[in-house]
């Protein structure tokens, strides 16, 4: 494997829970976090059940705002709710019930993990790894779907091009992503797209002005990958929190509504497309995941297996005999206290 490739592939590994990573580590760093129980110092492993706990917390606590707006989607957002609110604890292996869908923090874990062995293999031929950006203008949310649909078509219609009368051939991985923009009721469709090589992506960015009159040619964008590229490639389909152009976030309920609205506009595409290159087979929607091993476990020492169930307020998973199970804890309260998930409030 191409030096180069070879560190995007291990930074990418490394990098699919980087938004949290850097958080935890920020709040420990700060002193808000007490990862000790009973006296018992955990080991470089447990950070492993911290993420998990966090993912779950951070999870939990924007899915509310979701289900709160009553869309066609509030059952899957209770999915989401309960994804792993009750795991099973056996050796040094967790098992619980995954929701599987793309705005859930521990299921998009799993699926970059499985995005990242799928795609391995393809990236190791590539010499020369371009990162490009293309875009259209913004648009609505009645125009949000037939937008995608054709930012599709005509991608489509570039390859073939490319396949018929041109030089080189595209290979490469596309994703579709959409950010809400700050303007209200507006959204950024996009593509990134990982290339083998800068001629290429000049080419196809040529091409994508060509198709689309109206684009802004200062929205697209060829960059020389590098370690962070292919981590922001695999890591999200829309960013969570999104900045207005004087650096503050959007206003919670605005952002709720315009995130589900992508979700649905989303719903049943295909987020990332080979073009002329082979992956293993992987499944998106993240069916049949179960078990996880986790090596840090064994300090436990259950010899029979044990239910752990989730308390939002506690940030962690509790035994029957008030143990955490992650050694996850803020010290200071956060604002907004959400029920825990035996009294919610489902309508």
């Amino acid at each position: 494997m191409p030096p180069l490739l070879d560190t995007l592939v291990l930074t990418c590994t490394r990098s699919s829970e980087s938004a949290d990573n850097q958080q935890l580590e920020k709040s420990q760093q700060a002193g808000i976090l007490d990862a000790s129980r009973s006296g018992h110092k955990l080991s470089k492993n447990s950070t492993i059940l911290r993420r998990k706990a966090y993912a779950k917390y951070k999870t939990v606590e924007s899915v509310l705002e979701l289900i709160d707006l009553h869309s066609e989607f509030e059952s899957r957002y209770w999915e989401t709710f309960h994804c792993c609110e009750t795991i099973e604890v056996q050796g040094q292996y967790i098992t619980g019930r995954y929701c599987g869908n793309r705005w859930c923090r521990i299921c998009g874990r799993v699926l970059t993990a499985k995005l990242i062995q799928a795609y391995k293999p393809a990236l190791s031929d590539f010499q020369d790894p371009w990162f490009v950006t293309l875009t259209i203008v913004n648009v609505t949310e009645s125009e949000l779907a037939p937008a995608i649909k054709k930012m599709v078509r005509t991608f489509n219609t570039i390859n073939h091009k490319f396949r018929q009368n041109r030089p080189y051939r595209i290979f490469g991985i596309r994703k579709i992503e959409v950010e809400p923009s700050e303007h209200k009721g507006e959204y950024h469709p996009h593509f990134h797209i990982i290339l083998e090589s800068n001629c290429v992506a000049q080419a196809l960015i040529q091409e994508w002005l060509l198709s689309n009159p109206t684009a802004d040619i200062r929205g697209q964008d060829a960059t020389k990958c590098n370690e962070g590229s292919l981590a922001e490639f695999f890591k999200y389909t829309t960013k969570p929190v999104v900045k207005t152009k004087s650096g503050g976030p959007l206003e919670k309920n605005h952002t709720a509504y315009q995130l589900d609205v992508i979700y649905r506009s989303l719903d049943k595409k295909r987020i990332f497309q080979p073009i002329g290159i082979k992956k293993a087979p992987v499944n998106e929607n993240i069916e049949g995941i179960r078990a996880q091993k986790i090596p840090d476990l064994k300090f436990l020492q259950l010899k029979e297996c044990e239910i752990w169930t989730w308390n939002q307020k506690a940030k962690d998973w509790i035994s029957l005999f008030g143990d955490r199970l992650s050694h996850y804890k803020m010290n200071k309260e956060l604002p907004g206290y959400i029920p825990t998930p035996g009294y919610c409030r489902r309508n």
